[in-house]
């Protein structure tokens, strides 16, 4: 990337203007290695669904989309996209932003060392990373780096079934579009093999359209679209890497320890005369709500009983039950079908202690 400065404005009353340094020529240049682009072809790739002539789609991917889109996204900020390539010695993509404006400059993320963005909260696993992409390889490892977990990397479905059939991996992210042979075929022929078919697998595609997202979903285990975050990878992998002994320790204590170790605040009279209603109304949701919550696991559902228990707690000042329903709120948020099923069970015991 080149920043070059912006014209200089004009002299005024003979004086020479300070250069504007909020703004600058912005160039951007992208460069492979791939099989080159004739001459005669590098205006007609910019054309919606036009490839090189000769290129063979199932080898190299692609709709001829991507182009036409990147050129109508640089055109809409006022820039300009242009190529120069050769067969066989790879391509330069070069974009121009003339006097575009410098924004302040944004806080570094901190990458997180626990909670959501802690790859660690897992136990060691080994996770198989399907991908024909080197960048997207890439950035999967990275998230995985000084972690104690194992990453095998494949760059298609053929090397995905010989990679699982060595390492017998925790869980599989297999990108659905690779050459030689496809996300698709290749988890079919996971689930085919006895040795291998409990292994789940996480579709990773970068498809939005639905019909793709219902065919991976059909014969996969987990989906996830690219481009995804740590939170959101580490969401996924909740439904099936165990946590570490430390996280289970922290998180499987059950609602009665957490409730012991809460002290009980003073509760006036009004509060107290307050609390049979509410007593009668947490029966009610006790006997027509929960056991259908617990037997379908309905997420919207529980979000809504978890609402109701957090009002009910913050009139009845019940600590505990209020205690218990951010659990279960944050178990909804993060859909963690791990601990969720085990806290919905303890709610007639919280129902017990505020009786």
């Amino acid at each position: 990337m080149r920043e070059n400065p912006a014209p200089e404005r004009p002299i005024v009353d003979g004086n020479p203007p300070e250069p504007d340094e909020t703004r600058v020529n912005l160039i951007l240049e992208v460069s492979d290695t791939g099989i080159g682009i004739p001459e005669a072809q590098q205006e007609r790739i910019f054309g919606a669904f036009s490839q090189v002539a000769g290129q063979s789609t199932r080898k190299f991917g692609g709709t001829g989309l991507g182009l036409t889109i990147t050129k109508r996204l640089t055109e809409m900020m006022r820039g300009k996209i242009t190529v120069t390539s050769e067969p066989g010695q790879g391509s330069k993509f070069r974009f121009e932003f003339p006097n575009a404006a410098i924004t302040e400059l944004a806080e570094s993320d901190v990458v997180a060392t626990s909670g959501e963005g802690d790859f660690n909260q897992f136990a060691p696993a080994t996770v198989l990373v399907a991908d024909d992409v080197a960048l997207n390889r890439a950035l999967l490892t990275g998230y995985f780096e000084s972690t104690a977990h194992k990453v095998v990397l494949a760059t298609n479905g053929l090397e995905a079934l010989e990679q699982a059939e060595k390492h017998h991996p925790d869980v599989i992210l297999m990108d659905m579009r690779m050459p030689e042979l496809d996300g698709h075929e290749t988890t079919k022929r996971l689930k085919a093999n006895p040795a291998l078919k409990h292994i789940p697998v996480i579709a990773v595609t970068a498809s939005s359209f639905r019909e793709e997202e219902a065919k991976a979903r059909k014969i996969c285990d987990g989906f996830i679209r690219k481009p995804f975050n740590r939170a959101e990878l580490i969401a996924e992998l909740k439904r099936f890497l165990k946590p570490s002994q430390s996280r289970a320790t922290e998180t499987t204590l059950s609602p009665e320890t957490r409730v012991a170790s809460i002290a009980p605040l003073p509760v006036s009279a009004v509060v107290l005369a307050r609390r049979p209603e509410l007593l009668d109304r947490l029966r009610e949701e006790e006997e027509r709500v929960w056991p259908g919550l617990c037997k379908t696991m309905a997420m919207d559902k529980v979000e809504q009983f978890a609402s109701r228990l957090k009002g009910w707690a913050a009139e009845g000042q019940w600590s505990a039950l209020g205690t218990y329903a951010a659990d279960l709120d944050q178990q909804v948020q993060e859909f963690d079908l791990t601990r969720l099923p085990s806290t919905l069970n303890h709610f007639p015991t919280i129902l017990l202690s505020l009786s």
